[in-house]
């Protein structure tokens, strides 16, 4: 009599509940976002504000640097950041620029968003065009208003 564990349905079952279940599992799993700035309450206010946020029905799982090199750690340590909201000016005038190069030459799959409370430093046309990045927002109408 031929065993019903080793018939080709019951393989053909398992594997196909095996592939439902990794796929029911994946659409679980929270999108990354880093939030970069190096001033806290934006941090704060951006988690606050988005907390609640779900994107294809997955929730968002929030990674924070209050500088470039926290974000390059933090770059190197997960490289499935979906989103990235970073301040243009940080330890220096540039630092959110040279850091979005830097992602850029390791990473093209994250969308970028450039944020800044001085929005005269780096002007967005010129910035989304040169840096590959998705997105340029007043940091204060993007997060207060």
């Amino acid at each position: 009599m031929p065993n019903p564990l080793f018939s080709k349905k019951a393989l053909a079952d398992d594997s196909s509940t095996q592939i439902s279940n990794a796929r029911q599992e994946a659409t679980q799993l929270p999108w990354k976002v880093a939030l970069i700035d190096d001033e806290d309450d934006v941090i704060t206010v951006s988690e606050m504000v988005l907390k609640r946020v779900l994107v294809d029905s997955r929730p968002l799982e929030f990674l924070k640097a209050r500088s470039a090199q926290e974000a390059k750690h933090l770059f190197e340590q997960h490289s499935d950041i979906a989103l990235a909201l970073v301040d243009v000016v940080m330890e220096s005038d540039h630092a959110g620029l040279e850091l979005v190069k830097w992602i850029r030459e390791r990473n093209t799959s994250t969308r970028l968003v450039l944020r800044t409370g001085q929005p005269g430093e780096a002007p967005e046309e010129e910035v989304i065009r040169d840096y590959d990045i998705n997105d340029y927002l007043d940091v204060y109408v993007a997060t207060y208003v």
